[in-house]
C-alpha cells in the first residue's frame, strides 16, 4: 500500500514537473526565437516609426504595449511578450502570410511549415499551455510538445540563417535538465499568473454576455436600456481616449466656455474661421495678450458646434495617441514651443512628430483640422522654422494691419468687460495686449479703473507689496506665488504635499525671502494660495498657474526684485536660462521690459547656478538655451569664474556629457554647434577626447557646419583629425558643403590641411557631391575639382543604403527619404519632381547609384554638366535603374542637355534596365524636339553651329 502511495506522489511531482517544462519552454525559448526573428526583420531602432504608420496597430495597440514599444531602442526585444511580437510580425507583414492565414479556425497541418505557419503555431502552442486546467502532463504528452518544439526551432535555424542546433540544443535543455523546486515554482507561479490575466479578461466578456442575457428576458420593458449599455460597451471599445482623460478635456472644455460668454467676435476670429473651411492647419501669431489664445479656443467651441470632437494637445504625441481615422476631430495647442522664447526641447518633440501630423492632415482634410497659437517671438525664431506644418499653414498674424482690434471691436471688448466706463477706456489704452487687461481688470476688485489701464502692472505691483505688509496672511500669498515662479509656472499640488527634502529646502528658503519662519505650515501657504485662485491663479488637473503669462512674466520681474538670490538658486533652469541678462550684455532697443537684470555684485552667484546645472549634465540648458552665452564677454567671464575652480572639478566640467534624442554630446561638441571659439583653448586643456561623443558630427565636422573659419582653424591648431568621421561617416569636409552661403575659405583651409577629398558617407556621398547637391557655388565646386575630387564618385545602391542606415542611429530611413524628396522639389523642375512624387517609396531606387552627372541632370544645370565634361566624367555610366545622363535628359524633355551630351559623344543605344532607349524615352514622354535630335545625328551638328 505504501509504495503504491510513494508511485502516485511521483507520478504526480513528474507529471507537475513537465508542465514547468513547458512553461520554461513557451515563456523563454520560443519568445526568444520570435525576437531573434525580430531583430532581423525590424532593427528596434525603426520600430516606433513603423508602427506610427499602420493604422491598425495605432488604433488596437494597448497602453501598456505602447509603454514596451518605447522602450525597444534601448531595451531590444526583450520585454516583449507572445502575443505582442504576434501582432507586429503579423501587422507589419515581416513574414509571409501562414498557410491558411493569420489566426485561421483550424491550425497550421505538419504539412504547413512556412515560417508564418510556425509563427502562427507558436502563439498558439504558447495559449494552449496557458490555458489548459490540467497542470499534470503525462511523459507522452510533453514528448510530442517538445518534438513539435525542435522542428520548429530547426526551421527557424535555417530561416535565420542560424548555426545548425543553436535553437534545437536550447530546446532539449530545457526539456531534459534538472529542474529544481525553485525554478518550478517559478515557472508554475508565472503560468498561473498568465492563466489568472487572461481569465480575469475572459470573466469580464463572459460578463458582459450575462448582462446581456439578463437584459434579453426584460427586453419588451428594457429595451431602450440595453440599447443604450450596448452603445456604450461600443463607444468605449472605439474611443482612443482613455475615460479619465475625457473626464479632464470634458472640464476643460467647459472652462472655455464658461470664459467664452464674454467673447467679442472679430475679424481675426472670421478670418481664421474661412481659412480652416478649405485648410486643415492654422497658426494664430500674437504676443503676449493680445487674444490669440481666446480665439483658438472660440474658433474650436464653433467647430464643436459643427460636429467636430475638440480635443486640446497637452503633448505633441497626444495627436497620435487620440487621433481616430475619419471621426470630425479639431486639435487645439496653445502656446507651441513656448512663451518667453522658443523652447528647443518643445521643438525637438515636435520634430519627431512631424511625419505622423503631416499623414494625418494629408490623409483627412475635411475631416482633421488643427489650431495653433503662438507667440510672434516663437514663430519668428529660426529654429521654430523646422515645423514646416505650422509654417507653410495659413497664418493669422494679430499685429497685422488687416486683423489687429479695430477701434469698435476694442469698444465692445471694453464694454463688455467694463461696462460704460469702458468706451473711454478703449479709446485712451495704448496697450495691444487690451483684451487680457479687460479680463484681469475685470476680476479685480476696488480697482480704480483709469489708473489700472495707465499703468496696469504698477497696479499690481502695488497690490502685492500691500499684501506683503498684511501679516502672516499676507506673506503666505505672496510666498505662494513666488513658488509659482519657482517651478516656472508650473506649481503642482504634490510640492505643498510631499514629504522630499529638495523641496523642503526650497520652501524653507522661499519662506524666509518673504519674511516668514522656515518651517512655516505648508497647509497654511496651501490655504492661502486656494485664495488667489480666478483672482492671480487658476488651478487645472492638480497644477497653479497664473491666469495668464504676461501676468507671469510681471510676477517674475517682481519675484526678482525681492528674493534675486532665491531665484537663482533654486528656480528651475529653464527659468534661469530665458529671463535672466547680464548688464554688460544689455540691447536697449530689444530688451523685454521684464528681462531681469543681473547685476556685477550678483554674476558670481549667477555663474555658480550655471556651474550647478552643467554639473549635472544640462549642457543644452547652460550652453545652448541660456541667452547669456550667445554673447563672448559672458563667456569669458564664465572661463574667469572656471579658471579659479579646483583642477579636478574643471576637468569634470569639461568631460560632462549628456544624452539627447538618444545622442550623446558632450561640451566639445555644443560649443563647436554654438561657434563658442573662446572655450576650445580651455575644454581641450582638459584632456577632453574628440571621440567622446557618438554624435552624427564630429567636434571639427560641428565647426564646418556652421561656415566658421576661425574656430576650424583654432582645432585643427589644436590637434583635431581633419578626416575623423561621425556614425554617419561624415568627415569634416562633408559637412562643409551642407548649405548654400558656404565660404570658400572654409573650403580651402580644409583641402590645404591634405583632407581626404573622396570619402563616402553611408549613402555613398562624397565631399562633391553633397557639394553639388545642397549648395550653387560653383567656385567650391571648382577648388574641390582642383583638388583631385573624383567627380565619377556616385551614390551607393538602394540596398547598400538601407543596410548600412540600420547601423545609423542618428538618422531614420524615414528622414532619407524625405531628404531627397525635398532636394528634388526644391532643385528639380516640376516635371521632375512630379516623377519621383509617383512613387515616393522608391525614391532610393531612383537616386540608387547615380554620379555627380546624373544630379546634374536632374537639375538641368548646363553649367554644372559642362564643368563635369570638361573634367572627363564618365558620360555613360548608368543609376541603380540603368539610366544614364542622355537616358535622363531625354525622360524629362532636357533638349540643350541632351545636346551637350550627344556633342560629347554619349551613347544613345544603351538601354535602361527595362529595355527602354533613349528613343523610347523621348517619345513616350512626347519630346518630338529630342526625337528628331536622336533620329538625325545632322541636327546636333545644326544646333550646334
Amino acid at each position: 500500500m505504501a509504495t503504491q502511495i510513494f508511485s502516485s506522489i511521483v507520478s504526480t511531482s513528474s507529471t507537475i514537473t513537465n508542465y514547468a517544462r513547458l512553461g520554461l519552454a513557451s515563456q523563454n525559448e520560443l519568445p526568444d526565437m520570435l525576437r531573434e526573428l525580430l531583430l532581423i526583420k525590424e532593427p528596434p531602432h525603426l520600430l516606433e516609426a513603423h508602427i506610427n504608420k499602420n493604422d491598425f496597430l495605432l488604433r488596437n495597440l494597448r497602453a501598456y504595449e505602447w509603454q514596451i514599444i518605447r522602450t525597444v531602442r534601448e531595451n531590444s526585444y526583450h520585454d516583449c511578450d507572445v502575443p505582442l511580437m504576434y501582432k507586429i510580425i503579423r501587422n507589419l507583414k515581416l513574414v509571409p502570410s501562414p498557410t491558411q492565414g493569420w489566426d485561421n479556425n483550424t491550425p497550421p497541418s505538419t504539412s504547413e511549415i512556412t515560417i508564418g505557419d510556425d509563427v502562427e503555431r507558436i502563439r498558439r502552442i504558447r495559449n494552449e499551455i496557458v490555458h489548459r486546467g490540467n497542470t499534470n502532463v503525462q511523459d507522452s504528452e510533453l514528448a510530442k510538445y517538445f518534438s513539435t518544439f525542435k522542428k520548429i526551432a530547426s526551421r527557424l535555424e535555417s530561416y535565420l540563417s542560424k548555426p545548425e542546433r543553436e535553437f534545437v540544443s536550447k530546446i532539449e535543455i530545457a526539456e531534459t535538465c534538472c529542474i529544481d523546486n525553485a525554478t518550478e515554482q517559478r515557472y508554475l507561479n508565472r503560468l498561473n499568473k498568465l492563466a489568472e490575466h487572461e481569465a480575469q479578461l475572459s470573466m469580464s466578456v463572459a460578463e458582459v454576455y450575462r448582462d446581456l442575457d439578463s437584459l434579453r428576458l426584460n427586453m419588451q420593458g428594457n429595451v431602450s436600456t440595453l440599447q443604450r449599455r450596448i452603445d456604450s460597451v461600443t463607444n468605449e471599445q472605439d474611443e482612443v481616449i482613455r475615460r479619465n482623460i475625457r473626464d479632464q478635456i470634458e472640464k476643460e472644455l467647459h472652462k472655455w466656455k464658461q470664459d467664452d460668454d464674454k467673447f467679442v467676435p472679430t475679424r481675426a476670429v472670421q478670418f481664421v474661421l474661412n481659412c480652416l473651411k478649405n485648410e486643415n492647419c492654422v497658426t494664430v501669431v500674437g504676443s503676449p495678450g493680445i487674444g490669440e489664445t481666446a480665439i483658438t479656443r472660440h474658433v474650436a467651441l464653433k467647430m464643436e458646434g459643427l460636429g467636430y470632437t475638440v480635443i486640446p494637445i497637452t503633448v505633441p504625441t497626444d495627436i497620435r495617441d487620440f487621433y481616430q481615422a475619419g471621426k470630425p476631430t479639431i486639435f487645439v495647442v496653445d502656446d507651441i514651443c513656448g512663451n518667453f522664447t522658443a523652447n528647443q526641447n518643445m521643438i525637438d518633440s515636435w520634430k519627431q512628430l512631424l511625419g505622423v501630423v503631416e499623414r494625418i492632415l494629408t490623409e483627412n482634410r475635411d475631416k482633421c483640422k488643427v489650431v495653433v497659437s503662438c507667440r510672434s517671438v516663437v514663430y519668428k525664431d529660426k529654429k521654430f522654422s523646422v515645423l514646416v506644418p505650422f509654417i507653410s499653414c495659413k497664418s493669422c498674424n494679430m499685429s497685422s494691419t488687416e486683423l489687429q482690434l479695430s477701434r469698435s471691436e476694442r469698444m465692445k471688448i471694453a464694454s463688455v468687460h467694463l461696462g460704460q466706463l469702458g468706451y473711454e477706456i478703449a479709446q485712451k489704452c495704448p496697450y495691444d495686449f487690451f483684451p487680457l487687461l479687460c479680463f484681469l481688470c475685470s476680476r479685480q476688485e476696488n480697482v480704480d479703473i483709469k489708473k489700472f489701464f495707465s499703468n496696469p502692472f504698477s497696479v499690481f505691483k502695488d497690490e502685492l507689496d500691500s499684501l506683503s505688509c498684511q501679516g502672516e496672511d499676507g506673506k503666505c500669498k505672496i510666498c505662494a506665488l513666488s513658488l509659482c515662479v519657482i517651478y516656472k509656472n508650473e506649481l503642482e499640488e504634490k510640492h505643498l504635499t510631499t514629504n522630499d527634502p529638495t523641496v523642503r529646502v526650497i520652501i524653507d528658503n522661499v519662506c524666509e525671502a518673504c519674511g516668514l519662519n522656515i518651517g512655516t505650515s505648508r497647509v497654511k501657504i496651501k490655504e492661502e494660495l486656494e485664495t488667489l485662485v480666478d483672482t492671480y491663479l487658476k488651478k487645472e488637473r492638480n497644477m497653479y498657474q497664473t491666469v495668464h503669462d504676461k501676468f507671469f512674466d510681471f510676477l517674475v520681474y517682481y519675484c526678482s526684485t525681492k528674493m534675486f538670490s532665491c531665484l537663482v538658486e533654486h528656480a528651475v533652469s529653464s527659468l534661469i536660462q530665458e529671463r535672466f541678462l547680464w548688464n554688460k550684455i544689455l540691447d536697449e532697443e530689444d530688451i523685454d521690459e521684464f528681462i531681469i537684470i543681473i547685476p556685477d555684485d550678483k554674476l558670481a552667484l549667477y555663474l555658480n547656478r550655471l556651474v550647478k546645472d552643467w554639473s549635472k549634465e544640462k549642457l543644452r540648458k547652460v550652453f545652448v538655451e541660456n541667452i547669456n552665452m550667445k554673447n563672448e564677454k559672458f563667456r569669458d567671464a564664465l572661463l574667469t569664474d572656471l579658471a579659479q575652480r579646483d583642477l579636478a572639478e574643471q576637468e569634470q566640467l569639461a568631460n560632462m556629457t549628456q544624452m539627447y534624442n538618444g545622442t550623446l554630446i558632450s561640451c566639445l561638441e555644443v560649443c563647436c554647434r554654438q561657434e563658442y571659439t573662446n572655450f576650445l583653448p580651455w575644454i581641450l586643456k582638459q584632456g577632453v577626447a574628440e571621440a567622446q561623443s557618438n554624435s552624427n558630427l564630429t567636434p571639427a565636422s560641428s565647426a564646418c557646419l556652421v561656415n566658421n573659419k576661425e574656430m576650424i582653424d583654432k582645432l585643427l591648431s589644436l590637434g583635431a583629425e581633419i578626416n575623423k568621421s561621425g556614425s554617419t561617416e561624415m568627415t569634416p569636409i562633408h559637412s562643409s558643403r551642407c548649405y548654400n552661403d558656404i565660404k570658400v575659405g572654409v573650403v580651402n583651409l580644409l583641402t590645404e590641411h591634405r583632407s581626404c577629398i573622396n570619402n563616402q558617407m553611408f549613402n555613398g556621398s562624397t565631399p562633391f557631391l553633397l557639394a553639388l547637391s545642397t549648395n550653387q557655388n560653383i567656385q567650391v565646386l571648382k577648388i574641390l575639382l582642383y583638388s583631385s575630387a573624383n567627380c565619377n564618385i556616385g551614390l551607393y545602391d538602394s540596398k547598400t543604403i538601407r543596410n548600412k542606415m540600420e547601423l545609423v542611429e542618428v538618422w531614420t530611413m524615414e528622414e532619407e527619404m524625405a531628404f531627397w524628396s525635398n532636394w528634388f522639389t526644391d532643385n528639380c523642375l516640376p516635371v521632375v519632381d512630379e516623377y519621383v512624387k509617383q512613387e515616393p517609396d522608391k525614391i532610393l531606387e531612383i537616386i540608387g547609384g547615380a554620379t555627380p552627372l546624373h544630379m546634374a541632370c536632374f537639375k538641368n544645370d548646363i553649367q554644372i554638366i559642362e564643368l563635369l565634361l570638361d573634367r572627363n566624367s564618365i558620360i555613360n555610366i548608368g543609376k541603380e535603374d540603368g539610366a544614364t545622363p542622355l537616358l535622363l535628359a531625354c525622360q524629362f524633355g532636357f533638349a540643350d542637355v541632351a545636346t551637350l551630351l550627344l556633342e560629347h559623344d554619349a551613347d544613345r543605344e544603351i538601354r535602361r534596365n527595362d529595355g527602354k532607349k533613349a528613343k523610347d524615352m523621348a517619345k513616350q514622354n512626347n519630346h518630338l524636339e529630342i526625337v528628331s535630335l536622336l533620329g538625325n545625328p545632322s541636327v546636333i551638328i545644326y544646333m550646334l553651329e
